[in-house]
């Protein structure tokens, strides 16, 4: 098997994106929302990968796996020849303790062929190519109608680009002719604390493509479990849903979207404070964040505050004093490019005063 490994080496990919006929090859370069998205319309799927323009591999787009979950994304069914040849470019951007792999599975009716396993803790960044043929496969069976499956382990946060397949779609728009249909859109999604009770309410679009839903919780905005799971109704187009439950502790939320089509998507994260937290006059005009902080808090006096920010380890990994104004504040910090995705505390205090929020960096 020949494979090509060379790190930090961009690869010559044409990354210009076309709605795929079936006689074109697979060549796709994340480099919008909009193309991301009209995958998923042509029935790719990217379970626990979203979009990112944030410093993409190359060209102006990347798609990114979500630490602590994992993640994969699955082409639709292409027509493979004898010889599949796959290339690609990857970088891992955040991890944590365990094994980490990103590996490239064949998928035959849901029967899954391990063709490749890259261990991301000896090569965490880099261009991969490599060819596939019956003699160097499983099963001897590497030709036909097959979907390719890209998976990444939950310990790490890989980011993926440029990606080329010698195989065009079987079908002209991706999907099988008798099953063109779209996901159940998120329309909303939003938390807030009533009498001690954590309550969600989400509404969604083509109600009637979903599954189900599982409402997902986390303490650190890293780490999440399911605290329920809640049936999709029979209600055609737009629907709205509701979750309850008892508010401990200041927790983050998010939802995991299963589909009909067994395909899955995330909601965005929010965070729902208890009674405690709420009363801090320290406010984030955005959570996660990703390369820029920005808060806002009242001042009882003119003076000079200091704003830290911490790891959950209590390191200090930032911090810089501000001359502030008695009454309302806001101020933007540009975070350390060093700084890797997790969960961090901000905290701004002077002679009188101490607030403490958390955040995640993504």
């Amino acid at each position: 098997m020949k494979q090509i490994f060379t790190l930090l080496t961009a690869l010559s990919l044409t990354a210009a994106f076309s709605t795929k006929a079936n006689s074109q090859n697979i060549s796709e370069g994340f480099n919008t929302s909009g193309e991301v998205t009209t995958l998923v319309t042509s029935c790719w799927n990217f379970n626990s990968v979203n979009f990112s323009s944030s410093s993409p591999i190359t060209g102006a787009g990347s798609v990114v796996s979500q630490l602590g979950a994992a993640s994969e994304i699955i082409t639709p069914e292409l027509q493979i020849p004898s010889t599949l040849t796959v290339s690609f470019n990857y970088n891992t951007v955040a991890s944590v303790g365990g094994s980490k792999t990103l590996k490239i599975l064949l998928d035959i009716n849901g029967v899954e062929t391990l063709l490749e396993s890259i261990n991301l803790n000896s090569i965490p960044s880099g261009s991969f190519s490599a060819s596939y043929t019956n003699a160097n496969t499983p099963g001897n069976n590497i030709n036909g109608s097959r979907k390719l499956i890209f998976r990444v382990t939950a310990q790490a946060s890989v980011k993926f680009d440029d990606l080329s397949i010698n195989a065009p779609y079987t079908y002209a728009t991706g999907c099988p002719f008798e099953n063109i249909s779209l996901p159940v859109k998120l329309l909303s999604f939003q938390g807030s604390l009533v009498k001690d009770q954590a309550h969600l309410n989400w509404s969604v679009a083509d109600n009637e493509t979903g599954n189900y839903f599982e409402v997902e919780r986390s303490l650190d905005g890293k780490n999440f479990s399911t605290v329920a799971v809640i049936s999709t109704t029979q209600k055609q187009g737009d629907d709205v849903y509701s979750y309850n439950e008892a508010a401990q502790a200041s927790a983050y939320y998010r939802l995991k979207i299963v589909n009909k089509d067994r395909s899955t998507s995330y909601s965005k994260t929010i965070l729902v404070k208890t009674q405690s937290e709420a009363a801090s006059t320290l406010r984030l005009f955005q959570n996660p964040v990703q390369e820029t902080l920005t808060f806002s808090f009242i001042s009882s006096a003119s003076t000079s505050n200091e704003i830290a920010v911490y790891n959950l380890a209590g390191l200090k990994v930032y911090a810089e004093k501000l001359m502030v104004q008695k009454g309302n504040n806001s101020v933007s910090v540009k975070l350390n490019s060093y700084l890797t995705a997790g969960t961090y505390i901000l905290e701004v205090k002077n002679n009188l005063e101490r607030n403490t929020t958390k955040f995640i960096k993504q």
